[in-house]
């Protein structure tokens, strides 16, 4: 049995069509947990219907206490041998988890992956150039090389399929944002191999007031600490994978930079102390990033914030309007 957990709040527009999607699952030996965060709308009924119509669906009523919380607390109720998870906003090719399955029996691999297809706020498929191979990795030590430099393995928990017990003594940490980040190496330095399969069975919703794109505030800097503790971990288990756990600091940093350009001015200027914060990350990572697997563009962008950050910002801002 596969268990799929699915925190939801605040997506009654959308629930019906992951619900859907996971019932219709070619491969039908499942355990559904429907975990309703606290959620002030209709999401809790209509959780409870789903149980009513199919007894593989199990709903827990819980108080809100975020993503992590959610996914937490539908890991210690999954009783499947294995575990994937899915956001109450994104729903599966109905081929998903057979997908994953088959390959793990296959292969005999600890996680197995698939890739994302990107879905505007109505559902329209957003175009990417970005290609995918098939690999199966073995051994440890490679299994965190290729985590660390490929993105097609990405740290999001979605998209995969996990050996349940994986997660015996590994949770996701409440009250953070970017809590995969915290997480997903933890899972990877436990496996002897792992699946990474080029079908796009993840359709991953890009919406306006996601915490994935809004303008900054000061919890997206969570995902530098989440990278920084990684790149500890690395440093005492890895060492020989530290410039490219040091190269996702800077990838993180990069990505609170952006945030910042998009920023209103009252917000730049209530955030000016974490702008001088970020300069001394790219003093202290620039050459890592340079070394690592980020593109052109990526690199060419924090080497002008390593000599100037301030100036980037401002300068950027104003070219953008």
């Amino acid at each position: 049995m596969i268990s799929v957990v699915v925190p939801i709040f605040k997506v009654e527009q959308y629930l019906i069509n992951c619900v859907e999607s996971i019932l219709n699952q070619t491969y039908k030996d499942l355990e559904i947990i429907l975990v309703d965060d606290g959620s002030p709308d209709n999401c809790g009924k209509m959780c409870d219907d789903y149980a009513i119509k199919d007894s593989r669906v199990k709903v827990i009523h819980k108080a809100n206490g975020g993503l992590s919380d959610a996914r937490n607390v539908g890991i210690c109720a999954a009783h499947g041998e294995y575990i994937t998870f899915v956001d109450s906003d994104d729903f599966l090719d109905e081929n998903m988890i057979e997908y994953l399955y088959t390959a793990i029996r296959k292969n005999n691999v600890d996680i197995a992956c698939c890739q994302r297809q990107e879905i505007n706020e109505c559902g329209k498929l957003l175009k990417s150039k970005r290609k995918y191979n098939t690999l199966v990795i073995n051994g440890n030590e490679e299994c965190m090389h290729e985590f660390l430099s490929n993105p097609q393995m990405d740290t999001v928990a979605w998209g995969k399929l996990y050996v349940t017990s994986m997660f015996d003594d590994i949770r996701y940490p409440v009250g953070r944002y970017n809590e995969d980040v915290f997480t997903t190496y933890k899972l990877i330095s436990k496996c002897k191999s792992v699946f990474v399969g080029e079908n796009k069975y993840y359709y991953y919703r890009i919406r306006t007031n996601s915490i994935m794109t809004t303008t900054f505030n000061r919890k997206h800097l969570d995902a530098i600490v989440g990278n920084e503790e990684r790149a500890a971990f690395i440093k005492d288990n890895y060492p020989k994978l530290q410039k490219l756990a040091n190269a996702g600091i800077l990838y993180a940093v990069n990505q609170c930079v952006m945030r910042m350009i998009s920023s209103s001015n009252d917000s730049l200027k209530k955030n000016l102390d974490v702008i001088n914060k970020l300069q001394k990350y790219y003093r202290k990572y620039e050459w890592s990033f340079i070394c690592g697997p980020s593109g052109i563009k990526a690199k060419f962008f924090s080497l002008l914030c390593y000599f100037n950050l301030r100036a980037v910002v401002f300068l950027m801002k104003k070219i953008r309007g």
